[in-house]
């Protein structure tokens, strides 16, 4: 039997200066409705990054030299 596994997106938002963190099924998380965002790229507004796991999303953001706030969401609770 297969299992899906799930995927969480965070979200880089320049003019909040929050890195919030969404699981996939999360109804906040829409990584593909943005036009001012890229997707797995930084663009204007920000970006959309894809990530297998909580830790993975996180430790990505620790790497960075960014002036964001780390937000896990608050609706889907991603842990």
């Amino acid at each position: 039997m297969l299992t899906r596994t799930m995927n969480y997106w965070l979200n880089f938002d320049t003019s909040t200066r929050i890195a919030k963190l969404h699981k996939e099924t999360c109804i906040y998380c829409k990584p593909y409705d943005q036009h001012t965002k890229g997707i797995n790229e930084m663009n204007s507004g920000g970006g959309w990054f894809k990530f297998e796991s909580p830790i993975e999303a996180e430790q990505y953001y620790r790497g960075l030299d960014i002036n964001l706030f780390w937000q896990p969401c608050k609706v889907c609770k991603p842990e």
